[in-house]
This record gives structure tokens, sequence and C-alpha cells, in this order.
């Protein structure tokens, strides 16, 4: 049965990828008050709770003068009562620089009150190297995991591991707050209420998805850590979102509101914030296992890259968090303010290594044209933006030296030398462009994304002069190669069957038995294949060969296809035979011999295939014995009953997506005797038919 399209899991990414986008515009705009919008004021201090009271953090020079400190209890802004964070914000986001800010506070522990009228100020329009980081966190950061994580998402909408990543994305660009107090009323709730949603969520999400990326736990692997995971750590992570969302809302608006609640979870003390960091532990702790235990190359490569990639992003942070904690203080508070943006500016790595892992080493095996485009898209792209801010910033120190330093010659010759500098950079780009397409995309090939996508657009062309044509097409666009012929044996020597590129008929025959053909057979053995199919629970892992079948004539050789390796964790031996490729002809069933072994299960079949290489539609009787059917999980990645000794006959039909076994048979074994016929009751699955 054909799937129904994603309909309502796109309107949730349409509506969350909204979201994402207009916070992130906004929390930008307020991270660069002086910059991006000149009339509003600089804050003089964050407005925060401690211990259910309003107080003040983070005081700038201006509060200070007036005399405001840190923690200072905060009671009334402008006159009116601080019932919530919004009554700050409303008052700053009226406010225009140079207007006066009255507040009333005290000091914690004392009754006396003291006024302090703030004058505000804008931020200074200066560029030095924190405020760089402070880009790099609050633009470039935020702009780098939604792309990325919706992109992922919007091309594997029903995968869990996808949506796991737009959380663990969206909570690394959320851990600040982005002054919503002043962003008026519910456009503050909601925002706040998606910022702090994804915070919480964060920890969650890194915990499930070390879980399930790549590829979820084997079901007989580290389970009772799966476990724990699950019903413990999970729990705690998200009664502890959930009390976050609720006392975080009634801070804005009202704290009186919520007063008891957070009283009461600040009884936990710091008791969940360890649990979250236990929850994000346990992503380094799951990729490193799935690396140790991994069985393909490749996967083994991936999942190293991602666990170095996201150890050395995260890390320094994480440490920090825990040292302030343990201290009772806020970063920037306990540590010097390098330390902190160098701690925080890596994590710009984490987005960058998921994107790798996933563009470029295929971790969600996104389809290779995508795949490919993106590739080329990330690399062109990144030049071009690299260009720009190199031309930005040449101009800009061109004309800043022009305007405070030398006379009007000097002025003219500055601006004019950052005028070439700018052309050089221009011609440097484009050299640097035209590199990378020649190494990386037009002249290099990787000969299995190739195969992989050809493979895809031949399944089903069974005639050999259009199979040939698109085989020799593709290998002359990926290797830009002008002129390709493809030889096939005929007689005793290797004819052109297809040309391309050539002006006359090629008159060529290569000898069976010439150097030439020699040379190249010898390079054709046996290849390692990896498969990995998670949805059909079927990962293989071994050698796999094809070649001709003894005895199967002179003129037309059948097919015959070896493998050995290890099938869903277990050795396993198969063996195909089938109709010689040259008398394939559309219309006429292909037929073919299966032959699979693990252990002491064996599986066979004989049937065909109405449409040569059409799999969607076929009618294959089969027969299968063994010590016990539920080993028949390590043949074909379907949970059977545990039976004991078995031998089980019957017919395997498929009509595209629908799939039905008859006429199942069972014969005497030991004590066991079954006479099935199955497929005949709709609703019926094999295991509840199936009885001693």
């Amino acid at each position: 049965m054909k799937k129904k399209p994603p309909v309502a899991q796109y309107v949730v990414l349409g509506l969350l990828f909204f979201a994402a986008c207009d916070y992130q515009v906004r929390a930008t705009i307020a991270a660069f008050p002086g910059v991006l919008d000149r009339g509003v004021a600089n804050w003089p201090f964050i407005p925060g709770y401690s211990h259910g009271e309003p107080t003040a953090e983070f005081v700038g020079p201006a509060a200070y003068s007036a005399g405001v400190r840190e923690h200072d209890v905060v009671t009334s802004v402008n006159g009116q009562p601080l019932t919530g964070l919004a009554v700050f914000g409303e008052a700053i986001a009226k406010a225009k620089p140079g207007d006066t800010l009255e507040i009333t506070a005290r000091t914690p522990g004392s009754n006396t009150e003291r006024m302090a009228k703030i004058l505000l100020t804008t931020s200074p329009r200066t560029i030095n190297w924190k405020v760089a980081v402070v880009i790099v966190l609050k633009v470039v950061l935020p702009a780098l995991s939604i792309l990325l994580g919706f992109w992922v998402a919007f091309v594997r909408p029903r995968d869990v591991s996808a949506w796991l990543l737009i959380g663990v994305l969206l909570g690394l660009c959320s851990f600040y707050a982005s002054g919503t107090e002043s962003w008026g009323r519910w456009v503050r709730d909601l925002a706040e209420l998606y910022r702090t949603a994804c915070n919480g969520a964060w920890p969650f999400c890194m915990l499930f998805f070390g879980l399930y990326f790549p590829q979820p736990f084997p079901h007989n692997r580290a389970q009772v850590w799966v476990r724990l995971a699950k019903y413990v750590i999970a729990p705690v992570v998200i009664v502890d979102a959930v009390v976050s969302i609720a006392v975080r809302m009634g801070e804005i608006e009202s704290y009186a509101t919520v007063s008891r609640l957070a009283v009461f979870w600040e009884r936990f003390g710091s008791v969940p914030l360890w649990f979250g960091l236990i929850a994000i532990g346990s992503f380094f702790a799951s990729i490193s296992f799935k690396s140790s235990t991994a069985v393909s190359p490749d996967a083994k490569r991936r999942l190293r890259l991602l666990f170095v990639g996201t150890t050395v992003s995260l890390t320094p942070a994480l440490i920090l968090i825990v040292i302030a904690q343990i201290k009772s203080g806020e970063l920037e508070q306990v540590f010097p303010k390098w330390l902190v943006l160098v701690s925080l500016a890596l994590l710009l790595l984490f987005p960058i290594t998921l994107a790798h892992v996933i563009v470029v080493q295929r971790a969600l095996d996104m389809r290779v044209v995508i795949r490919q485009g993106l590739q080329y898209a990330l690399a062109s792209g990144g030049i071009r933006v690299l260009q720009v801010a190199l031309t930005a910033g040449v101009l800009f120190g061109a004309i800043n030296l022009a305007i405070s330093h030398g006379s009007r010659a000097q002025k003219i010759s500055m601006i004019a030398l950052g005028v070439f500098l700018v052309f050089m950079l221009r011609r440097a780009a484009d050299r640097l462009r035209k590199w990378i397409d020649h190494r990386f995309f037009r002249d290099a090939y990787d000969a299995e994304q190739i195969l992989e996508a050809l493979g895809d657009e031949v399944r089903t062309i069974v005639e050999k002069r259009p199979l040939l044509e698109r085989v020799a097409t593709s290998i002359a666009e990926s290797l830009h190669i002008p002129r390709v012929a493809v030889l096939l044996e005929d007689g005793g020597f290797y004819r052109p069957a297809f040309a391309l590129g050539f002006a006359a008929a090629l008159d060529v025959a290569l000898p069976d038995s010439g150097a030439t053909v020699g040379l190249l057979k010898q390079g054709a053995g046996p290849e390692r294949v990896y498969f990995d199919d998670e949805r059909r629970h079927l990962k293989f892992d071994g050698i796999v060969s094809a070649q001709d079948a003894p005895g199967g004539g002179a003129t037309a050789p059948a097919l015959r296809i070896d493998g050995a390796g290890q099938l869903n964790d277990r050795s396993a031996n198969f063996t195909l035979n089938g109709d010689p490729l040259a008398t394939v002809t559309r219309g006429q069933p292909y037929h073919f011999q299966f032959t699979e072994t693990s252990g002491g299960t064996r599986l066979t079949a004989r049937g065909s295939l109405p449409q040569p290489f059409d799999f969607h539609f076929q009618e294959t009787p089969f027969d299968s014995a063994g010590d016990d059917m539920n080993d028949l999980y390590f043949l074909t990645g379907v949970n059977l009953p545990e039976t004991g000794g078995y031998h089980l006959a019957g017919k395997f039909r498929r009509q595209d997506h629908h799939f039905d076994f008859t006429d199942l048979e069972a014969f005497d074994h030991g004590q066991m005797q079954y006479f099935l016929m199955f497929g005949r009751k709709p609703g019926k699955h094999l295991s509840h038919l199936l009885a001693r």
C-alpha cells in the first residue's frame, strides 16, 4: 500500500521554521541595538530572578555609576512595581538613548531602598574580536543550525533522527536570553515560550539523538543503558523542561503566579541540571559506543569524526558550566570574558561537524543528487560569502584610514589601494572557485556516488542499447570524457556495442585471449559491499562477486552472484543464479534461483520477475529449514516466533507494496507438525497462524 504524503509533518515543519526564523531575526536585532536599530537604548543591566526576587545582573557602567550593584534587588521601574520582567522590558522599549530610567533597588538582605537614575546610552559601534565572536554566536551559529536542521527534516520528514536533529540545533542556539521582555505583549510570550522550550528540550534531544543517530542501538546491545536513558533520565529532563517553561513565563508576566512552583523546584537544587548534563554527556557515550561496535569501516569513520568534532565543540563550554555551577555563579562572573567567548565560539564546530557527516559522509543516506548539489552550494557559496566579507573588510579599513590619517593625497591613495585590493580579491575568488570546481566536483569523481545514482536510473532498463547509452553518457558527463566506447564479447572478440563522441563507426576487435582483455579481467575481482537498510532490518558487510555461471553455454553464459559475510551480525552465504544477461528482453520473464544459509538455517527460492529487474512484481516459491524459525531473522530481517526445528515451504507474491505468503506448508520435523494455508484470511499474521 502506497504511503500517504507526510502533509502533517510538513505543516509542522513549516510552522516551526517560521517561528525559528522570526525569533532569530528579532534576537539578532536585539543583540546589536546600536548597529541594526540605532534608536534603541542599551540595556543598563539584565533583569533576572534569584531566590524569588527580581535582581540586576551584569550591571553595566551607566547603571553602576548611578549606584546599582551586581545582584541588587530591583523593586520598581519608573515608579511601577516590578511584578514581572515585562515591566522593565516595556520601560526600556519606550526609552531612547539620552533618556533617564528610574529604578528603586536595595541590597540583598537589606530593607533599605534607594533610588537610582540611570542615563541610558547607545551601544558603541566598534568592531573587535569580542564583537566578532558575538556575531558568530548570535548570527552565524543560529543561521547555520536552522538551515541544516530544517533541510534534513524536509528531506526526511518521517525520520525521527531528523526531528531530533532540529531539536539539538535549535537548542544549541538558544542558550542565552534575547531581551524578549521588550518585544511587546504576546510577541514576548510566544518568543520566550519558543526559546525556553528549545533550551529545555536540548538535553532530551541530545540524549535520544545519540541513541538513534545515524541508526538506533541494535536490539541486543546496551539495553540496560537504553532503558535507563528512556525511563529514568528522560522523564526527569522532561519534567525539568516543563517546569522551566512555566516558571519562565511567570517571571515575564507575573512572578506571583508561579512563585510557589519556583520555590518548590528550587528545593531540588542542582539535581535537574546534573540530569541534564548526564543526558548531554550520554550523546558522546552513545556515539563512542557505536563507533567501537560498528562493522563497516565507513560507519566507523563517520562516527569517529562525529565524536571528535562534537567533543571539541562542546567539551570546553560544558566544563566551564560545571565549574560555574559548583561555584554558584554565571560563566562571565566566574571566568575571564575571553575564556568564555573562546569556549562558546567553538560551538560553531558542532553544526559544521554534523553538516560534514550528513552531507559528505552520508550518515543519513541522503540521495546523491541532493547531497552533491548541497556540497557544491556549500563550497561555491562559502567562497562567495568569504569574498563579500573580505571585500567589506578591505573597504571598511581603507575608508577608516582615509578619514583619520594623512593629507588629501594620502587619503586618495588609501581609497585607491582599497579598490585595487577589492579587484584582486575578486580575481583570487574566481580562481579559487574554479580550482574547487575542477578539483572536487567536475574532473574528480566518486565511483560510489556515480554508481548509486546510475543504479537508480537504469534499474528498469532491459534493452541493451538504451542501457549502454545511459551508462556511457553518465561516465562521459562525470569524467568529462568526450569519447566513450563500450565493448562487449562477441565470438571470442570484444567489439564496440555502443560509442559516443566518435565521428565514424569504430572498427575495433580485442581478442579475448589478448593482453589488454586479460589485464582488465584480472582487475575485476570480488568487491566488498556494505549494506544497511534500517527499515527492513537488513545489514550486510561482506564480499560479493559476479561471474558467468559454469556450463551456461559459450554464446550466452548464465549469471552467477556469490556473497559471503556478516548478515545481521551473523555469518551468512548466498548464491544467485539467473538467466543470461545477453538474452534479457522487456516483456519476457527473468528466471532466477536463490540459496541463502546462515548457521543451521537455509532459505531457497526459485522464481521469476514478470519484468526483468523490476522487483515490485514477483511470484516465488520458497523452501526453508533450520533449528528454529526465529533464526530466519538473520536471513530476512523478519522477526518470527521460536519454534524449535522446522521445515517450511510456500509461495511469496509481491504486487507493488502488497505482500502475500500463500500455500504455506510445514513438514514433520521432530515433535513439530504444521499444515498451514496462509494468505486466504485477511488480517492474519504468520506468527498468529503458527501453532504446535
